[in-house]
């Protein structure tokens, strides 16, 4: 049941994505009566749109890494139990390890892959799941440092071989909607398994 509270702030959230849309994209349409303008305008709407959506479960990915890793290492203490809960593993952290406190987050963490790796000598993530968070850190060091990302690369493509794309993703370009479609679904089943694993989440 939808509340007047709750609709309002329907209302409230559809208007400030409405005005954030038309703020970014104001210039699109002077561009109707040039079609290519508008071409080149609405690549670059798709083009920020995936970007933001690997950078969105990459940071939800790396928080559920954080989780795991203070969850470990709560463990490894003796004063703690077995059983240890993300928020208590969250406490424990921030208070025994003050003088680590950049340690997972900040300009100063050890930074994904550094994470990652270490989620894996700890045994926490079999090989298969190292490999796909290193293919979508891979893919988030692109998108926020790379500003064209709809293109071929052509400085790592070897003679005899199709083209590879800036955002390859098995082998295909992620600005295909198919693709993109087959990375959102495996990167959120990704992160479900990490929040399965730290205990934040319970799947069925």
């Amino acid at each position: 049941m939808v509340t007047p509270y709750k609709q309002r702030r329907i209302n409230k959230l559809t208007a400030e994505i409405s005005t954030i849309e038309s703020s970014q994209y104001q210039y699109v349409e002077y561009f109707e009566s040039d079609p290519d303008a508008l071409i080149y305008a609405l690549t670059s709407k798709k083009e920020l749109l995936i970007r933001a959506i690997v950078i969105e479960h990459h940071l939800l990915i790396e928080d559920a890494l954080d989780d795991l890793i203070r969850i470990e290492i709560a463990k490894k203490n003796k004063r703690t139990h077995k059983r240890v809960s993300p928020v208590m593993a969250r406490r424990y952290f921030d208070r025994t390890f003050r003088e680590a406190s950049g340690f997972l987050q900040g300009g100063s963490s050890i930074g994904f892959a550094r994470k990652v790796a270490l989620v894996r000598m700890l045994k926490l993530i079999d090989k298969r799941l190292f490999d796909d968070l290193t293919v979508i850190n891979t893919l988030r060091n692109k998108c926020g440092n790379i500003v064209y990302l709809n293109e071929i690369d052509t400085l790592r493509r070897r003679p005899g071989t199709g083209p590879r794309y800036t955002l390859s993703y098995r082998g295909r370009n992620l600005f295909q909607v198919t693709v993109m479609r087959e990375f959102i679904d495996k990167y959120t089943d990704v992160f479900l398994r990490l929040c399965e694993k730290a205990g934040t989440m319970k799947l069925r």
